[in-house]
C-alpha cells in the first residue's frame, strides 16, 4: 500500500500517479535520513565541548581531571573522555522514522554498558572510585583540598566517592532541534524537489 496522505489536498492525492507517489516516499525517507544525521551532528558537536543553546557542558571538577592525568588518558573535554560515547551514537531506521541515539548493546572498552554511561552523565550520579598513588599526586599538585582526597592506606592508595553533576547532553539536543523553524521546511523541500522532476 502506499500511503501518500503528506501531499495534503484530497484532489492532488487522487492525481498523484504511483510513479510520483513513490517518489515522494523515497524523498520523505531521505528528508527524514537527513533530519536525523543533523541530530547525530548535535550530540557528536555537544559531547565534543561545542555549545548548544548557547551553552557549553559544565567544565569538569579537579578530581576528575586529576584522575584522567594521572591515567595519561581520556580528554579534559567534558562528557568526552575516550570518545567511545561518541563513536557509539548511530542513526537507524526504525518503522516510519529513524532512531539517533547509543544501542542497548554498546559497550565500551572495558565492557560497561554505554547507554547507562550516557544516563550517568545526562542525570548525574556517584560512584566509589579506585585511587592509586598517581592519582593522589595529580590531586595534591592540582591543588584539591585533602578533605576532597581519599583515605589511603599504606600503600597510598584508597577509594574515593565521587559525585557526578548532571551533565546533560540528550535534552539539550532534543530542544534545539524542537526549535529549528527550518526542519519543516527542508522536509517539505526535499520531496517537493522529487516531485518538480515529474511535472
Amino acid at each position: 500500500m502506499i500511503d501518500v496522505q503528506i501531499t495534503g489536498e484530497r484532489r492532488m492525492r487522487r492525481a498523484l500517479s504511483i510513479t510520483r507517489a513513490v517518489a515522494a516516499k523515497r524523498a520523505m525517507k531521505q528528508a527524514l535520513e537527513h533530519e536525523a544525521e543533523l541530530v547525530r551532528k548535535m550530540l557528536t558537536d555537544h559531547l565534543s565541548g561545542r555549545k548548544l543553546l548557547g551553552k557549553r557542558p559544565a567544565k569538569l571538577e579537579p578530581t576528575t581531571r586529576a584522575t584522567r592525568a594521572a591515567k595519561r588518558s581520556g580528554s579534559n573535554t567534558p562528557l568526552r573522555d575516550r570518545g567511545e560515547l561518541i563513536s557509539a551514537i548511530e542513526v537507524r531506521r526504525a518503522g516510519d522514522g529513524y532512531f539517533v541515539g547509543v544501542a542497548n548493546n554498546a559497550r565500551n572498552a572495558r565492557g560497561y554498558p554505554l547507554v547507562q554511561l550516557g544516563q550517568q552523565l545526562e542525570e548525574g550520579t556517584i560512584i566509589a572510585q579506585h585511587i592509586t598513588p598517581a592519582v593522589i599526586a595529580k590531586l595534591r599538585e592540582m591543588g584539591v583540598p585533602k578533605t576532597s582526597q581519599p583515605h589511603s592506606g599504606a600503600n597510598g592508595a584508597g577509594i574515593m566517592i565521587i559525585v557526578i553533576k548532571p551533565r546533560p547532553w540528550l535534552t539539550p539536543a532534543r530542544r534545539a532541534y524542537e526549535k529549528d523553524p527550518g526542519r519543516a521546511m527542508r522536509i517539505q523541500a526535499r520531496v517537493a524537489a522529487a516531485l518538480t522532476r515529474f511535472a
